[in-house]
């Protein structure tokens, strides 16, 4: 079990810088997942339950901060595909009133 920890903590540290966020968050998913596994049959002299907790925060914060992006991405998207109709409204007011 221990031995499919380090592949897959290699894995992500692999990843490129560059990468989204969102693989690093999903890597840490299935690390977590296996540490969980792990835990479970481990001795109490080996346990990472300190360690586990602090990487559900992570996990936790950087999922916060992916839905607070998607909020304002989705605003963004919507203001932009309202914002050319605004204009058609403004000049097809125009047009009606001269």
């Amino acid at each position: 079990m221990s031995f499919q920890l380090v592949i897959i903590v290699n894995r992500i540290l692999s990843f490129p810088v560059t990468s989204p966020l969102m693989k690093f968050v999903t890597g840490l998913e299935v690390i977590l997942a296996k540490a969980q596994d792990w835990e479970q049959v481990a001795a109490k002299h080996v346990s990472l339950s300190t360690n586990l907790e602090a990487l559900t925060q992570i996990i936790i914060q950087w999922r916060k901060l992916e839905l607070g992006y998607e909020t304002v991405f989705l605003t963004n998207v919507a203001f932009s595909n309202v914002a050319p109709l605004c204009c058609h409204c403004v000049f097809l007011c125009s047009s009606v009133v001269s």
